[in-house]
C-alpha cells in the first residue's frame, strides 16, 4: 500500500507531505495571518463566517451579449446577422429581407471576383489554346472586336436560396407575363442554369413520358378537341351532279 501511494504521488507531482513538489504549502495569506493551502483546516473566531466565490455561470445575459456583438460584426461586413449565424427566427418578410440584403453583397463580390480573377484566367487559357493551334477562331488575334466576341462569356454562380418556393414561383410567373424579366433570367436566378440548356432536355422528357405526363396529355387532348371542332365547323362537301348528255348524242 505504501508503494502504491508513493507511485500515485510521483505521478501527480506531490511530495511526501501531499504538497505540489517545489511549491510552498502556503498559497494565500489573509490580513489576519490565516493561510489557505491544500487540505487546510482553519478555526473561525466567534461571529465569523466563510464566504465562497460565486462566478454565476452560465450567465443569463451571455446570449444577448453575443448577439449584440454579432450584429456589430454583420454591420461591418454588410451582412445581416441572421445570415451570418444562419439562424432565421423572425417572420418570413424579415428573413426574406435579410436574404435580399445579403444577396446584394454577394452579387457585388461575385462580379468583382469574375472581373478580377475568373475572366482574365479564362481569356489567358483561350488565347494560349488559339496560339498553340488547339482552337480555331478566325480573326481572334487580328481583330479586337472578334476577339471580344469569341471571349464573350457569362459567369453564373450558385442561385439564391428559396424560403417559399410556391410564392416565389408565382412571382416569377408574374414577372414573365409582364415582360419585365425574361424566362432565361428567371431560370438562371432560381436554378443557376439558362433556359436554353433545359429546352432540349424538356423535349426529351416529354417524348419519354408521353401520356404519363398529365400536362402533356391534357395539351394533346385539347389539340385534338380543337381539330375536331374545326372539322365540324367546315361545311360538308356536296357532290356535283353528273354532266347531262348533249342533244343529238346517244348516251348509250
Amino acid at each position: 500500500l505504501h508503494v502504491g501511494n508513493r507511485l500515485v504521488r510521483d505521478r501527480q507531482g506531490l511530495d511526501d507531505a501531499g504538497q505540489i513538489a517545489g511549491a510552498s504549502a502556503t498559497t494565500t495569506t489573509g490580513s489576519d495571518g490565516l493561510a489557505l493551502g491544500p487540505g487546510s483546516i482553519l478555526d473561525l473566531a466567534p461571529n465569523e463566517d466563510v464566504t465562497f466565490a460565486n462566478p454565476a455561470r452560465p450567465n443569463a445575459a451571455f446570449d444577448p451579449f453575443v448577439l449584440a456583438v454579432i450584429r456589430q460584426i454583420g454591420m461591418a461586413l454588410e451582412i445581416p446577422y441572421e445570415v451570418l449565424i444562419k439562424h432565421f427566427s423572425s417572420s418570413y418578410t424579415a428573413s426574406k429581407a435579410a436574404l435580399e440584403v445579403a444577396w446584394q453583397l454577394f452579387a457585388k463580390r461575385r462580379a468583382w471576383i469574375t472581373a478580377a480573377m475568373v475572366r482574365p484566367v479564362y481569356e489567358w487559357i483561350i488565347t494560349e489554346a488559339v496560339l498553340r493551334g488547339m482552337l480555331s477562331m478566325p480573326g481572334f488575334m487580328e481583330d479586337p472586336l472578334r476577339r471580344r466576341a469569341w471571349l464573350g462569356s457569362e459567369w453564373i454562380g450558385p442561385s439564391q436560396i428559396t424560403l417559399n418556393p410556391l410564392q416565389e414561383a408565382k412571382a416569377a410567373e408574374t414577372w414573365a407575363k409582364l415582360k419585365v424579366r425574361t424566362r432565361d433570367e428567371l431560370s438562371v436566378a432560381h436554378t443557376g442554369i439558362g433556359i436554353e440548356a433545359k429546352v432540349a432536355q424538356l423535349k426529351r422528357e416529354e417524348e419519354w413520358l408521353g401520356p404519363v405526363d398529365g400536362a402533356a396529355a391534357a395539351a394533346a387532348a385539347k389539340a385534338e378537341a380543337a381539330d375536331a371542332t374545326e372539322d365540324a365547323a367546315e361545311p360538308p362537301e356536296v357532290a356535283e351532279p353528273p354532266d347531262e348528255p348533249e342533244e343529238g348524242i346517244d348516251a348509250g
